[in-house]
């Protein structure tokens, strides 16, 4: 062999050893680049919107509208919990004009900033490995990451924090850092304090407490700013939802916590990684030297213990997440110091992990999540129950249009406003724009959500309904307070003064005052004790009634139809009255039970299940006929009504009100009962 082809083959060899050496200092690195674009692709599979999202985006294309930071133009209500969320979407969709892919691209992104953030702490390539299959096996995060609601934000806020507090340098300029994103992490959710607050007291001194504590409000200004500008804007620092789930339930906190053990279990069960790496940080923070740790680990336990306290949620692994980010932080700065082989062996145990509950969602097919799920406990896949129509990648994807049946109100000439109850206080508002005031008895409703749930007996978590006092919906509709009791009216005097008036009108300074001092509290208490869940019986006079409101009218457009409250409605008579039949003018989708008496004693009844004319989907288009569709929704119908034989005489007719299908059942909640006419046969 000559010596050229003995320099060539030298230089073969020395090319491929240098290769081999390159690819096997390479691996780790393209192992960890497959895992964070493995990552990538999951949080895009699954991405969706949830209805609740679109409570926040309501608000948001009312503001950007002109109507204000408000759910109901012309009524100042907080209905989003997260304000640094929601005044993110106002900037990012009025950037871009348009909703659904905005609120995903930013979810996106802020939840790849936390991940980075993650992955900057663990520094090794063996622990960014066992981050990043911890991210993949977590299910919560997973259907969370987007979803349109804050849990991307906080997982960058979260991540931050933990980053700030890794820092080695000390004095006031950290604490301001922390102050500052923890104050940061309570404008965007109040509850999140009780997860970050712990982590000051790691960085607090015994020494100059008045300088630190000037060093920390001026950090928080944000959060303080806002809860002051919340007070008076909005009658309260607290958004309504507070009141909704924390305040005002009115329930025994051995069933809440008895709940969010159920939901514990849930997860648990559904979702190990999660719960998993939970339980992990709290042992690696609680067994850190430095006490910033056993703080992080002390947050993790208190935001674990609230979640229980307070029951929960319906939306199945949410409020684990921002605890897990936490958790994720200290096992990270855990495996940024141990040993590439510990972070190794956690991987592999992550890897068989996450196939415990079966497939991944990530790894199905998007038409696996068109069917609903399961409902445990009143728990259930959020994703999955909305991914049918708001899911990223779903065949049968719906993207809903802000204020479209607004518009074609206004194009089929209708000036006045459409009052309805709120099934659902998202998407069907979102879409419904401007025109139309929703009575949520769920989340949104100013008033309601100051009420305990109406049935102790029986309540989903995260839906406490509420019922309406008498003569609430027609002050909504008509514009003057109507409610019966006199308490309750008294403290809605006040509490609709400082929602309704004018911000600089006088008279709105005193209500303010009345409203956050409590000096009608007791109006709303005398109500709640003596009448909210037994309600007395309204009455009438039948003739009122003789003259029907035309089939088709809107109950809040004629002032002579009468709403039927929770405790029913009794029509009097002057006289006794004969008949055989009867023509009733009655809004639909309501049972209605009619009850004729003589001298107080029963003489014959009636049920009428009032079923519409079937309603099918909401017309599409901005030219399509919602008017129409609305009066056979809750426009008035005529039903006849058969009086019972050998039914001689009444000079009473009592009302009650039920489930279309069932008069045992309350009727739903987006309908408001009521009657236009009644008109006696022979």
């Amino acid at each position: 062999m000559d010596s050229g082809a003995i320099l060539i083959a030298a230089a073969r060899t020395c090319i491929v050893a240098r290769l081999v050496n390159l690819l096997r200092r390479s691996l780790p690195w393209l192992a960890v680049l497959a895992l964070a674009l493995g990552l990538l692709a999951a949080v895009l599979r699954l991405a969706w919107l949830s209805d609740d999202a679109y409570i926040t985006l309501r608000t948001v294309e009312n503001l950007l509208d002109g109507h204000g930071p408000v759910w109901n133009p012309g009524e100042r209500v907080q209905t989003y919990t997260h304000p640094a969320w929601f005044w993110l979407l106002v900037a990012a969709r009025w950037l871009t004009g348009e909703h659904y892919f905005t609120t995903i691209t930013v979810s996106v992104l802020l939840t790849a900033v936390g991940t980075g953030g993650l992955l900057w702490l663990a520094r090794g390539r063996a622990a960014m490995a066992a981050l990043l299959l911890l991210l993949l096996g977590s299910r919560a995060f997973g259907d969370f990451a987007t979803s349109g609601l804050e849990t991307p934000l906080v997982t960058a806020l979260l991540v931050w924090l933990g980053c700030i507090d890794d820092r080695t340098d000390v004095g006031g300029r950290r604490l301001f850092a922390i102050a500052g994103v923890i104050g940061l992490l309570g404008f965007t959710r109040l509850d999140l304090l009780v997860l970050a607050g712990p982590v000051l007291l790691a960085h607090a001194r015994t020494d100059r407490p008045l300088q630190q504590a000037a060093v920390v409000l001026v950090a928080m200004l944000p959060l303080l700013g806002w809860s002051v500008f919340a007070a008076w804007y909005y009658g309260s620092p607290f958004p309504i939802t507070a009141y909704a789930k924390a305040f005002a339930p009115g329930l025994p906190t051995g069933e809440l916590i008895v709940q969010g053990l159920r939901y514990l279990w849930l997860t648990a069960s559904t979702d190990p990684v999660t719960l998993g790496t939970i339980g992990l940080g709290l042992l690696v923070g609680f067994g850190a030297r430095a006490v910033r740790g056993r703080m992080l680990a002390l947050g993790v336990l208190l935001a674990c213990g609230y979640v229980v306290r307070v029951g929960g949620d319906f939306m199945a692994g949410r409020f684990f997440v921002p605890p897990f980010v936490v958790a994720l932080v200290l096992i990270a700065r855990w495996l940024r110091t141990a040993r590439p082989a510990v972070a190794l062996a956690l991987a592999g145990f992550v890897a068989g992990a996450i196939w415990l509950p079966g497939l991944p969602p990530w790894l199905r097919p998007p038409a696996a999540d068109l069917e609903p799920p399961t409902v445990v406990h009143g728990i259930q896949d959020e994703r999955r129950f909305y991914y049918d129509k708001l899911g990223l990648f779903s065949p049968r994807r719906e993207i809903p249009q802000a204020g479209r049946f607004t518009r074609a109100l206004e194009r089929q000439g209708r000036q006045g406003k459409i009052v309805l109850g709120s099934g659902m206080a998202g998407g069907v508002p979102f879409a419904a724009g401007a025109k139309f005031h929703f009575v949520d008895p769920w989340l949104c409703d100013p008033l309601l959500m100051r009420l305990p749930v109406l049935d102790p007996g029986r309540w989903r978590i995260g839906h406490f309904t509420r019922g309406l006092p008498d003569g609430y919906a027609e002050s909504i509709a008509f514009g003057d307070n109507r409610l019966v009791h006199p308490g309750l009216a008294r403290f809605y005097t006040s509490l609709r003064t400082v929602l309704r008036a004018p911000l600089d009108a006088p008279e709105r300074w005193p209500a303010l005052q009345s409203l956050w001092l409590g000096f009608d509290d007791d109006g709303l208490r005398s109500y709640t004790t003596a009448e909210y869940r037994r309600p007395p019986r309204t009455t009438a006079m039948l003739a009122e009634l003789s003259t029907p409101a035309p089939v088709g009218t809107f109950w809040f457009d004629a002032p002579t139809v009468r709403c039927i409250g929770r405790g029913g409605l009794r029509l009097r008579t002057t006289t006794v009255q004969r008949a055989g039949s009867a023509i009733v003018h009655l809004v639909p989708w309501i049972g209605y039970r009619f009850t004729f008496r003589l001298g107080g004693k029963e003489v014959g009844r009636v049920d009428v299940p009032a079923y519409g004319a079937p309603l099918g989907e909401p017309p599409a288009g901005d030219d399509g006929d919602v008017l129409g569709f609305l009066q056979r929704f809750v426009g008035l119908q005529a039903f006849p009504l058969v009086l019972p034989a050998g039914m001689s005489v009444f000079d009473t007719v009592d009302i009650d009100c039920g489930h279309v299908l069932s008069m045992d059942q309350p009727p739903d909640p987006w309908v408001v009962p009521a009657i236009g006419g009644l008109q006696l046969k022979p």
